[in-house]
């Protein structure tokens, strides 16, 4: 069991860690390319999303839905999740 001030010093790590890897992504130009790919109307709305940084957490915390990220970034249109289209 953890005490309070490892929780907290465990805590400040994992976030260092997300904001080092969230900017390698943006200035590696990783963020852009997940950008352009990404529905036109997504585009216009989350222009500022890490979407690499997104699909990495989801990928790292173990997260059982891990098209959530892709289905964010295509707007939901026609994509093929689980067997079933959404439109």
């Amino acid at each position: 069991m953890r005490t309070g001030p490892e929780v907290c010093e465990y805590r400040e790590n994992v976030i260092s860690r997300i904001e080092k890897m969230g900017d390698k992504l943006w200035n590696d130009w990783s963020c852009a390319v997940w950008d352009e790919e990404s529905d036109e109307k997504i585009q216009n709305v989350a222009f500022n999303v890490k979407g690499p940084l997104f699909e990495l957490l989801l990928d790292e915390s173990g997260h059982e839905d891990k098209t959530c990220a892709e289905l964010f970034r295509k707007g939901g249109c026609g994509m093929h999740l689980r067997g079933a289209y959404v439109t």
